[in-house]
């Protein structure tokens, strides 16, 4: 059953993922440390976990936390806009895109020369 993306709720998204992996839930758990109908229980939308629950999971997962929570699949486009991006006084490039398992992600900042102040 193809999940539509742009309509997933976070435990569906999890869901997909875990499955994409080819892990089941015990696996998912004990990669984790949280019990298995915890981690069921999210997956069915009847808990939103914390913050420290969704790092766990991504670090489980070997996925960046956004996978969880990003809008839709896109993803070509969207990261070819990702990578670069503009604005009215600057742009900023992100210097590691295969990063998608770590927390922290380099970027080059160009301010325009020509930018006013504000």
């Amino acid at each position: 059953m193809a999940l539509n993306i742009k309509h997933a709720t976070l435990g569906m998204r999890i869901q997909r993922l875990r499955k994409n992996k080819k892990m089941d839930l015990k696996a998912l758990a004990n990669k984790t440390g949280y019990p298995v109908e915890y981690v069921q229980k999210i997956e069915e939308d009847e808990i939103i976990p914390p913050v420290a629950s969704l790092l766990k999971l991504s670090r489980a997962l070997e996925v960046d936390t956004n996978e969880f929570l990003k809008k839709d699949t896109d993803s070509l486009e969207r990261r070819a806009d990702a990578v670069r991006r503009r604005t009215d006084r600057y742009s900023y490039e992100v210097l590691t895109p295969d990063n998608l398992h770590t927390h922290m992600k380099s970027f080059m900042v160009t301010i325009d020369p020509t930018s006013e102040p504000t």
